[in-house]
């Protein structure tokens, strides 16, 4: 990378590549924060409401649950295809990527309704 390449912010490439590991560093931070959350959450019900998420675990459509994980899987490898094909130029398979991206969103929200 050359310095023309440096974003008009950064005095030198070792300036820019420590605000990107910062960036980094702070979103897995919050990231960690919010599943902790979560778990916390769960752990808190599994504890104090047993019998409670027992009943609601046996409402579970375990076939949906695992197409849906499926598609969503599928739609972030599509995904990541257009990113790779619009890096490498190539601007019609990046935008096919982006409509298979787009159409597993809607089965997705199809599944869920």
């Amino acid at each position: 990378m050359s310095d023309e390449a440096l974003g008009s912010q950064y005095a030198a490439r070792a300036q820019q590549r420590d605000a990107s590991t910062l960036g980094m560093w702070a979103f897995l931070a919050t990231e960690v924060l919010f599943l902790g959350t979560l778990v916390a959450a769960y752990l808190n019900y599994r504890i104090y409401h047993p019998q409670e998420l027992i009943e609601a675990a046996r409402h579970t459509k375990i076939v949906l649950g695992t197409v849906n994980t499926a598609v969503l899987l599928t739609s972030s490898a599509c995904m990541a295809m257009a990113v790779r094909s619009a890096d490498a130029g190539a601007r019609r398979s990046g935008a096919l990527w982006l409509f298979g991206t787009a159409g597993l969103g809607i089965l997705f929200a199809g599944i869920k309704s």
